[in-house]
């Protein structure tokens, strides 16, 4: 008898559609959005960025995502390692409650050759694929 092995979803290379794929998507939605975005971004640094020596604030990490500021060194490390370990519902909170859209965080996540199974699948979520 011949099984045919299937590698787990979450093990099947996962590719993030081309930024274009993403230029049609709207702005998060403003009712949305928390009083202090930079205090949910700071929390979400400080989960997925723990030990990182001087990582950056809140504040600068959500500047940078919204591409309001240049990066670093330390800041593209901060970011990776944040993008690379948040969860479909931390890329939710990132889009809805700290008002990141959705084509810059593909274009961040794209950057900085990110792999995350999860924050791929959510962003590719609102692409705009041409039917084949």
């Amino acid at each position: 008898m011949n099984s045919l092995h299937l590698p787990h979803y979450r093990q099947r290379p996962i590719r993030l559609h081309d930024q274009a794929a993403f230029s049609e998507v709207k702005p998060p939605p403003p009712e949305f959005a928390h009083e202090r975005p930079h205090a949910i971004c700071a929390q979400l640094v400080g989960r997925h960025c723990a030990g990182i020596h001087d990582r950056p604030s809140g504040r600068q990490v959500l500047d940078y995502l919204r591409g309001d500021a240049e990066g670093g060194r330390v800041m593209e490390w901060t970011v990776r390692s944040l993008l690379n370990g948040c969860s479909g519902g931390d890329a939710a909170r990132l889009v809805a409650v700290c008002q990141v859209p959705v084509d810059r965080l593909a274009r961040r996540a794209r950057a900085l050759d990110i792999t995350n199974f999860a924050l791929i699948r959510y962003l590719n979520q609102f692409a705009t694929v041409p039917e084949e």
